[in-house]
């Protein structure tokens, strides 16, 4: 309804304010307004203007006579009070008492004032409305992570001090449905606080997974964490192929324990959860 009633407002302000400076003022609605301060004029302005325009042949002595009397007219007439400025000053009166009221409400109220003007005119049904505590940013807010990884959350905060800042998340299989996890505060002003999303059990985010984050009466807007699955790879068999001068056939085992003479040809069989372009094999002591 406010929307509305924003529009119609501007819509006026157009159409009484704007548009009159695109117009043009003749000189016969001149004429015309400065007769309105003098009733001695009697239309001598009015017909004098009307005749040079019409461009009629007319009697000199008679424009002559019309010009003195409206020349002499408008000597002893004020004609600042051809324009009438009422309007204007009670447009004026009328600004006067918004910029006092909304100066009032950005002395006095806990909330800021251009989040509750903007959602009080916005037609969008995603509009922000005016907290008392605002969520100035969440990092790191949309991201990837590899499985089996931790995820660190840090938000700043303005306005006022809540007494707790919970973020929630919600895995892709709904085992966890707005799970709870409270911040905590990084420093004495309190206003950014950090937490550490690790995961069910402590295992490390293995799936995809949205949070949001609650401060005060301020809520931030959803964040969707990807799951990446890093590169794995299952050893089926190890080929065993000995030095000639061992005279030993060669020899598949199962498993992925090396265990073998020095200057054996090992060949491993191993399948990939992905396509991969190259790999390494490390060996520990």
């Amino acid at each position: 309804m406010l929307a509305g009633v924003f529009i119609a407002c501007l819509g006026w302000a157009v159409w009484k304010l704007v548009l009159p400076y695109f117009k043009k003022v003749t000189h016969l609605y001149s004429a015309n307004a400065l007769e309105q301060t003098s009733h001695e004029m009697e239309g001598s302005l009015l017909n004098l203007i009307d005749l040079k325009q019409s461009r009629r042949n007319v009697n000199p002595e008679i424009i002559s006579s019309l010009e003195k009397r409206a020349a002499l007219t408008l000597s002893q007439t004020d004609t600042e009070q051809a324009v009438d400025r009422r309007p204007l000053m009670r447009l004026s009166y009328v600004l006067l008492f918004v910029v006092a009221v909304l100066c009032f409400y950005a002395l006095f109220s806990p909330k800021e004032i251009w989040p509750s003007i903007s959602a009080a005119i916005s037609f969008s049904p995603q509009r922000e409305f005016a907290t008392q505590t605002q969520i100035n940013s969440v990092t790191p807010g949309n991201t990837e992570v590899l499985s089996g990884s931790q995820l660190e959350v840090i938000v700043d905060l303005r306005g006022e001090v809540p007494d707790t800042v919970t973020l929630f998340y919600t895995s892709s299989d709904e085992g966890r449905v707005d799970e709870p996890l409270k911040l905590r505060a990084m420093d004495e002003t309190r206003k950014r606080y950090q937490g550490m999303i690790v995961g069910i059990n402590g295992r490390g985010i293995r799936q995809e997974l949205t949070y949001h984050v609650q401060a005060g009466d301020a809520i931030s807007e959803e964040y969707r964490v990807k799951v990446i699955q890093p590169p794995s790879a299952t050893v089926h068999s190890i080929r065993y192929e000995y030095p000639q001068y061992m005279d030993l056939a060669a020899v598949e085992q199962p498993g992925g324990a090396i265990d073998a003479w020095e200057g054996t040809k090992i060949t491993v069989d191993a399948t990939t959860n992905m396509p991969i372009t190259s790999f390494e094999v490390l060996f520990s002591g």
